[in-house]
């Protein structure tokens, strides 16, 4: 804008705040004015020429018209963000309550031109928030236009010179408000402007960014007297600019970031670290659900102080997403390694000795590097020697920093040491979007042990015991604890459960990793466990009445596989259970001669696989023969209403009862049903109808049978 242009726009701000006559300045400096109420018609812009016209109307003016130039058609951009600098705009801070938000636009304003922070307090006229905005502190002219289009055309036309507007607007988060317009986007030509295409630093704005007007959900504030309301710089003041988005990336901010991340809910992985209304050319690449994996290679903070995470998704696509959507997440280290190391292994004493490698870390960065050696078998022992260095690179040379002097092993007396080389890495994040934060971790890279001198040695060789893949044999230094591998054999079929010194064993002395202290050479045998299942058992063995001279069988049933069965046998007096020999004695069924002398055997079943061995329960041989009465009933005598009882005792095995009466010698046997007619023991009441009622039992098993002797019941009257 010329020189004369913002003079008068000066001198506009000035009427309109000291309610001077705008006349006065008008003559001072030459400018033509038309009085609204002496203009007989409207002055075209081609009539203009170079000159600013004012029209003044009483102690308000409005800028109705502007120099030719700018009636040019066709526009410069299309997108246009301002230079921000937004650790300055953070240092102006957010609105926290009241009505100064002229007094905060203004001061965002002011600090994007003069390149150093300003307060809104320079601006406010009072002593709290709530009083107002001097524009004139700030060298800021407000304007008034009656026309909306037009009041979007002069924001563009400002923005296009490098300066900041502030307007007053309303919307969704006030009714009347101000805002710093620092940029606009998606402008096409020959298209009418509106609040969509431009974007704002709004002083009570969650968060420091430039958003879009439009779909903040502001509009330019309608004011009663018909007008809208735009303060602009007066003293030519610019701000540089980046037009395009090739350079988008170029005003981010880089940060190292190494991390295993998740989401938190569903995030959009986009082309650039922001969405469109920071860009236009910011588009969606892939949505990731909640809970998707994210690996970050770097963290960015775009120009409107957001964080966004730069890496990839588990299948492998590669894009920005918004920080404020994952969690913290773990540091990730395994981009680290060390090439062509030179380190000690066995030294002559006297001898000196450099260390020498080169560290590379493609994505981490190392704020430290430390190397030690110990007299030791561990740094837990005194540190003889040690340095540390700060790179300012990725890729260096231990023996081209200062540890190549300080790592000189001179005359180290006879013995073994560990050498350890450490790293430390810085890990920026940001769990929230909005905050930066740091993690600083420390990693053993390189723990080697070495000797000085002659030292007794001993090897501890491995062997995988029927599986593959044993560790290679391990040197014990003599009065050193020894590190086993922490290397596991694979067998199929089978669980590696530890080393021994016995190849049969099957409980393991040593783990993985642990300690071997013995100051002598060994061969460590893998211990396994079978991994089938344990044997169960489906069905029992059942005890077996069985007549002398037959053939009692038992059996069980069991599932699992490759099954082996073992019988047991144990007498009835107790004692140890001691394996069978007969037929079957090592299959599921058992069969055994029915003699005397196993009569109240015992037999159970041991069923064994690779996965252990369960037992069955015990079951009783019972050897029959034919019955025999050892003891018979005895007659009974009792008076009218007492009970009688007839007893039997016989022998022979699994025996049954069934007592049978009659009434004479003379009639028939009937069975009883009275209480015990199928025990050993006959119970009935002496009734007078039953005097000299006859009783016997009959006694059998599957041997054979037998009939007590008869006896008679006398009832006394």
């Amino acid at each position: 804008m010329m020189k004369k242009q913002w003079v008068a726009v000066l001198l506009l701000l000035c009427l309109l705040l000291s309610l001077c006559p705008f006349s006065a300045y008008a003559e001072d400096l030459d400018i033509d004015l038309i009085d609204v109420g002496e203009a007989e018609e409207d002055i075209s812009a081609e009539e203009l020429g170079d000159d600013l016209i004012a029209v003044v109307d009483g102690d308000d003016a409005w800028l109705t018209e502007e120099p030719a130039e700018f009636f040019a058609s066709g526009r410069q951009y299309s997108r246009l963000l301002l230079h921000i600098d937004w650790s300055l705009i953070e240092q102006v801070e957010h609105q926290e309550g009241g009505s100064a938000c002229a007094c905060f636009s203004l001061a965002y304003c002011r600090t994007l031109l003069d390149g150093v922070p300003h307060q809104y307090s320079e601006y406010n006229i009072g002593t709290v928030q709530s009083a107002w905005c001097s524009w004139s502190l700030g060298s800021y002219n407000m304007l008034f236009l009656e026309d909306k289009f037009d009041a979007y055309e002069k924001i563009y036309r400002e923005l296009c010179g490098g300066n900041p507007v502030v307007a007053c607007v309303a919307g969704s988060r006030a009714s009347q408000h101000y805002v710093a317009i620092v940029g606009f986007e998606n402008v096409v030509s020959g298209q009418p402007l509106s609040a969509g295409n431009f974007l704002i630093i709004d002083s009570v704005a969650p968060y420091y960014a430039a958003e879009n007007m439009g779909t903040v959900g502001y509009d330019l504030k309608l004011l009663e007297d018909g007008t809208y309301q735009l303060d602009c710089d007066q003293t030519a003041a610019t701000v540089s600019f980046e037009a395009h988005t090739s350079s988008y990336l170029s005003r981010c901010s880089f940060y190292t970031s190494y991390r295993s991340l998740k989401t938190t809910r569903s995030v959009y992985l986009r082309n650039l670290p922001c969405t469109p209304s920071g860009d236009s050319t910011s588009t969606v690449l892939v949505t990731l659900p909640a809970g998707a994996s994210f690996t970050a290679d770097a963290l960015v903070k775009n120009p409107y102080g957001e964080y966004w995470y730069k890496g990839k998704t588990a299948e492998g696509r590669e894009g920005y997403a918004y920080a404020g959507y994952f969690g913290a997440g773990t540091s990730l280290f395994k981009d680290i390694t060390v090439n062509d190391p030179e380190l000690p292994y066995k030294l002559d004493s006297g001898c000196s000795f450099s260390i020498r490698g080169k560290l590379r870390a493609p994505i981490n960065v190392f704020s430290a590097v430390s190397a030690s050696v110990y007299a030791g078998a561990d740094t837990a022992s005194t540190r003889v020697t040690g340095g540390d260095v700060y790179p300012e690179m990725q890729y260096y040379s231990l023996e081209k920093s200062a540890l190549a002097d300080t790592l000189q092993f001179q005359k180290l007396k006879s013995g073994y040491y560990t050498f350890i080389l450490t790293v430390k890495c810085r890990n920026y994040y940001s769990a929230d979007g909005k905050t930066l934060k740091c993690t600083e971790k420390e990693l053993p890279l390189i723990t080697q042990g070495f000797t000085v001198g002659k030292v007794d040695t001993y090897t501890v060789s491995y062997n995988a015991n029927g599986g593959s893949g044993a560790p290679a044999s391990q040197t014990k230094i003599n009065g050193v604890n020894l590190t086993l591998s922490t290397k596991k054999p694979t067998r199929s079929g089978y669980t590696f459960l530890g080393w021994a010194t016995s190849k049969s064993a099957s409980t393991a002395q040593y783990q993985p990793g642990g300690l071997y202290q013995a100051n002598a050479s060994a061969v460590l045998y893998a211990v396994w466990k079978n991994n089938e299942q344990k044997p169960s058992l489906t069905a029992q063995p059942r005890g077996v009445n069985a007549v002398l001279g037959s053939t009692a069988k038992f059996s069980v049933s069991a599932s699992g596989s490759n099954l082996s069965y073992q019988w047991y046998y144990k007498v009835p007096t107790g004692g140890s259970w001691y394996k069978c020999t007969g037929t079957g004695a090592k299959t599921s069924t058992y069969a055994v001669e029915a003699r005397d002398y196993r009569n109240g055997y015992y037999y159970r079943c041991a069923v064994t696989n690779a996965g252990g061995t369960v037992y069955s329960y015990s079951a009783m041989l019972s050897v029959l023969t034919v019955p025999k009465v050892t003891v018979q009933p005895k007659n009974a005598v009792k008076a009218v209403g007492e009970t009688a009882k007839f007893s039997v005792t016989a022998t022979g095995g699994a025996l049954s009862y069934q007592w049978y009466y009659r009434m004479s010698s003379k009639d028939s046997w009937k069975a009883c049903s009275r209480t015990g007619y199928n025990t050993s023991t006959l119970t009935v009441e002496a009734w007078s109808y039953r005097k000299g009622y006859q009783y016997r039992c009959l006694v059998k098993n599957a041997a054979g049978e037998v009939y007590s002797s008869t006896v008679t019941l006398t009832v006394k009257s």
